[in-house]
Order: C-alpha cells, then structure tokens, then sequence
C-alpha cells in the first residue's frame, strides 16, 4: 500500500490597511464617525489586518506616520481629513506598490494610486436641520463651521435647506406667503454662493484625461 500523503494549506497573506486619524476617536464628530465606519468595515472583511492611530494632524506628522506604516508593510493607506492629500501624493511617487485614500482630499491629488472620497455632508445636515427646527421652542438655529472646507459648506447648505422646508407650514399658518417663497429661495441662493466662492480655488485634477496604466 503507497504512503498517504497529507497536504496543508497555508493560509492566504492578510491585506495590510492602516488608518490615520487626525484627531481622537472619542470627539463625537469627524474621527469618531470614521473609527466606527472602520470597524464596521474590519467586521466585514476579516481577511484583511487593520491598524490605526489617532491624533496625527500636522502635515509634517502625517508623512512620518504614513512613512512608519508603509515600513511595516502595510499597502493601503487611509487619512481622514484634506490635510491628508498633498503628502499622500508626494509619498506615491516614491512607493509605487502602495496606494492611498484621502477621505475628503482634494481631487487635485488624484493619481494612479491616490483617491479621494466625497463625504455627504449635505445629507447628514438635512436631517440635522429638521431635527433642530423640530425640537427648538423659539426656531432660531445657529450653524457654525470650524473653518472653510468643502464639507462644511454643504453642510450649511443642506440644513439651510431644511430648515427652509420645514419651515414653509408654520409661516403659511401665520400669514406670510412671502416669507415662504423667501425660504423656498434661500438654499439656492446658499448654494450659488458656495460654489461661487469654492469655484475660485478649484483647479482640475492633475492626472485628467491620463490613461490609468497598472503598475
């Protein structure tokens, strides 16, 4: 009788994905909101190795981090936070194997290896705006942004929105259609403003109308 052979399988290499926060993680706000989504990611695909760090803002900070971690072998990067683009594009010419998120990074640092993602704030704010008008006694809402980002503007579009809408019923029970059609005109007014202002700046992507090759 021939000797049976016994094979093992060797379990397949975990993707390495490290994650770099700029602030902490208990903020109730930005960096806590992007910690559970990367749990809520991590409890999906165990297959790949996470690690993460908290509190790396200063663009200085952000390339040594990255730096460590690319050290570590790890091959996907993701920073929360426009801070993050301009030294992911940087280190992506150097490390041609690693590739890079920016969650809510510029589209000017778009690349082979670099992308960025649009956060809907406009969205989450909407429903903000409803739940303020909704809740408050004397209907004054107060909106204030941290600085001047593109997040925070659809911020204040979205819930200058809501409020507008939520709005309409009281003010026609009072008698002034006027001030409905006032409110019905205000977001779009907001959101011509906006893209007035952030249209300055806007320049397009580096790599457009650039064939993507694999390297």
């Amino acid at each position: 009788m021939a000797p049976t052979r016994t094979t093992t399988t060797q379990a397949p290499e975990k993707v390495k994905m490290a994650f770099i926060f700029p602030g902490s993680i208990t903020d109730t706000a930005w960096n806590e909101a992007g910690y559970r989504g990367m749990e809520a990611f991590q409890g999906k695909h165990p297959e790949v190795e996470i690690a993460w760090v908290q509190g790396v803002y200063d663009p200085a900070q952000i390339e040594s981090q990255i730096r460590s971690h690319i050290q570590q072998g790890y091959k996907l990067i993701v920073g929360l936070g426009f801070q993050f683009g301009e030294p992911m594009a940087k280190l992506a010419k150097e490390y041609k194997d690693v590739y890079f998120l920016a969650v809510a990074g510029s589209p000017d640092y778009i690349g082979p290896q670099v992308s960025v993602a649009a956060v809907r704030t406009d969205q989450s704010c909407f429903v903000a705006g409803y739940l303020a008008i909704k809740l408050s006694r004397t209907k004054n809402v107060v909106f204030v942004g941290g600085m001047a980002v593109a997040e925070l503007t659809y911020c204040e579009a979205g819930m200058t929105w809501s409020i507008s809408i939520t709005l309409q019923d009281p003010l026609q029970k009072m008698g002034h259609p006027e001030m409905v059609y006032f409110m019905l005109m205000l977001p779009y007014i907001v959101i011509i403003v906006a893209l007035v202002i952030m249209s300055r700046g806007a320049r397009p992507p580096k790599y457009i109308g650039v064939p993507y090759t694999r390297e």
